[in-house]
């Protein structure tokens, strides 16, 4: 380094602060120009945050800048800014301060200092603009006491032990579990003791992962008008399937898969006439959930709600008719006048809830 500083006139030495921490705590634009403003800023940023380290880097600078002068070097200091945002909006502002910077003085030869290697990112830019003749890290000193590792490690397991906000997830489940299983390993049921801490772990899973212990009285009918109708629904299924398995054509199906193009069509049948009462009671409770959500906010949207409910009610008698049909005993005549009366239903309830949202948005 002395090599080269001997073969230059005039140097710059600049702290670059690329997240602009300067401008953002204390409060002072970038560029900085001058060892009493840099000094001013240092002191300000310190006060401000005294754990920052680009103030350390702003001092190093500053005694950089003071041993050159010592040596009777013609120098500056400066200190060079990005911005918050990083990437190249952060770029274009350094590259602004040091074209800046280099108006006000000429320089042959620039000394950067640095706090770390995201500051250093920016060396292509400032090499581009005025030759880089040595580069200094400052490392900040950290405490390396034993006393000191203890004191930050209590600190966060007393936050864990009494802070409401963690210790019922670190401490309140994992306790449960602990009883739970201690229960079920005095009555010999050490399977059903998995069972449960996993059943509690989802569920405690369940609840952060998607903040329903925040949610608003709306958010709870939501949840469990979807949960009551998955559950319904399943339900649905499993005891259709579990009857159609035992029929003939299901066994005749299952020996050669071959024959479902001739027995399909009625196993689909009986699927649906087996399931449709608890399939549509599932339907139900999930439209009625919309529909008393939509209540609670006194959003007229209820109504629309209120309308798929009777379309639901509408189309039980012809979807079982159609199930009919596909088991061989329906009748296709039926099926449609079905159809259409519940068609013109429809319509009439939905042309009157379309004129009285009109008559309300003109009231309005």
């Amino acid at each position: 380094m002395n090599d080269s500083l001997n073969q230059l006139e005039r140097i710059l030495v600049i702290c670059i602060d690329k997240d602009n921490d300067i401008e953002n705590k204390a409060g002072i634009e970038t560029p900085i120009v001058g060892r009493e403003k840099c000094l001013e800023a240092a002191v300000k940023l310190s006060l401000e945050d005294p754990e920052e380290a680009d103030s350390n880097a702003i001092f190093a600078a500053i005694k950089q800048y003071d041993n050159l002068v010592a040596k009777q070097r013609e120098c500056e200091v400066a200190i060079i800014g990005g911005t918050s945002k990083g990437g190249l909006e952060a770029d274009l502002k350094v590259r602004d301060d040091i074209r800046e910077v280099i108006q006000g003085f000429k320089a042959d030869g620039l000394v950067l200092v640095s706090d770390g290697i995201e500051d250093e990112k920016a060396i292509p830019i400032v090499q581009s603009i005025v030759p880089i003749i040595s580069v200094i890290r400052v490392i900040v000193k950290q405490s390396k006491s034993v006393e000191d590792t203890y004191a930050v490690l209590g600190r966060y397991l007393r936050m864990l032990a009494f802070d409401a906000r963690f210790s019922r997830m670190v401490l309140g489940i994992p306790g449960l579990i602990l009883l739970m299983w201690g229960i079920a390993v005095f009555f010999e049921q050490e399977k059903l003791a998995v069972l449960v801490a996993l059943g509690l772990v989802g569920i405690t899973l369940l609840i952060r992962g998607f903040d329903l212990d925040k949610l608003k009285p709306s958010g709870y009918l939501r949840v469990f008008s979807i949960l009551s109708s998955v559950l319904v629904i399943l339900t649905a299924f499993y005891m259709a399937f579990l009857t159609i398995s035992t029929t003939t054509a299901f066994q005749m199906v299952k020996s050669d898969i071959n024959l479902i193009w001739s027995y399909g069509p009625f196993l689909a049948g009986k699927l649906i006439q087996e399931s449709i009462n608890l399939l549509w009671i599932g339907l139900a409770i999930f439209f009625l959930g919309g529909a008393l959500i939509n209540y609670v906010k006194g959003s007229v949207k209820m109504l629309g709600s209120a309308v798929v409910l009777v379309i639901l009610a509408l189309l039980y008698v012809p979807v079982l008719e159609f199930s009919q049909i596909l088991t061989g005993a329906g009748n296709a005549t039926s099926m449609v006048s079905y159809l259409l009366l519940g068609f013109a239903v429809v319509f009439l309830i939905a042309t009157s809830i379309y004129i009285y949202v009109q008559s309300r948005r003109g009231s309005k």
